[in-house]
């Protein structure tokens, strides 16, 4: 992709935004946030393709799906007023269609526009899809990560400043009460992953959180969870006698294992 090319994205992406502004109030607070969250991940994807030596022109096209990796969710949220896919529509399924009819992805090449569809196709599935072709399995895994990265900032910013008293708006079956259920710990405790049905309080949601690290594809993903510290951070809102801190201890040998491996 070439520098004019992700300018004018960038500009289309914007105005499209600007349509779920409302009458002199602009946007409505949970899509404001993923707007930013939008832009952070699009700076994530940029940064970690640098890191990973990718060419400047995959760079950009790296930054480019990370800007429209959510572009499902405001058609979402103004629907249903919710970002729970279960009880809506799947986020990224929405998304392709809307950046398939994208003038501006169209003129792409088939090569440079496939993973970028695909990267918003399946950013949101629990596991990496079989069958992908040309460069998306890569980019896939670039925009899952720097999803991950900024969601984990985001929730812990949110907890942090008032207990993320927000979350029943976005995610209605959601309570703040800071104990997880034990089928919760349990699922992290012996397959590393929680299942986000099962999410019913901002414990179980924290954790869930947790486990996402499990699913970190690079290794300059990895070593940003850990200068950034958030295992603890996550753990140290969860209440109750869990044993956080040999989760915590878990999770981290993980990490510098997967780190050492590299």
């Amino acid at each position: 992709m070439k520098t004019e090319q992700l300018t004018a994205l960038r500009v289309c992406f914007e105005r499209y935004v600007e349509t779920f502004e409302q009458d002199g109030a602009g946007l409505p607070p949970p899509l404001a946030l993923k707007a930013q969250h939008s832009e952070r991940v699009a700076r994530e994807c940029r940064d970690l393709s640098f890191e990973l030596g990718w060419p400047s022109g995959l760079q950009r096209s790296a930054e480019a799906l990370g800007l429209l990796h959510d572009i499902g969710r405001f058609s979402q949220f103004a629907q249903y007023r919710t970002f729970a896919d279960g009880a809506s529509v799947d986020h990224g399924e929405r998304g392709f269609e809307i950046a398939s009819s994208c003038e501006l992805l169209s003129r792409l090449p088939a090569a440079e526009r496939r993973p970028i569809l695909d990267g918003i196709r399946h950013h949101n599935d629990r596991s990496m899809p079989d069958g992908l072709v040309d460069r998306s399995a890569d980019f896939l895994h670039l925009v899952r990560d720097a999803d991950k990265l900024d969601i984990f900032r985001v929730v812990l910013e949110a907890v942090d400043r008032d207990g993320f008293r927000d979350l029943p708006d976005m995610l209605p079956h959601v309570s703040l009460q800071c104990s997880p259920c034990p089928e919760i710990v349990a699922e992290l405790r012996h397959h590393r992953s929680c299942s986000f049905e099962k999410v019913r309080t901002l414990g179980d949601f924290l954790l869930m959180q947790l486990s996402w690290v499990y699913d970190l594809n690079l290794a300059p993903a990895l070593q940003r969870v850990l200068e950034r510290e958030i295992p603890s951070r996550l753990l140290q809102h969860v209440e109750g006698d869990l044993g956080c801190e040999e989760l915590g201890e878990t999770v981290h040998s993980f990490l510098r294992d997967r780190l050492d491996a590299e």
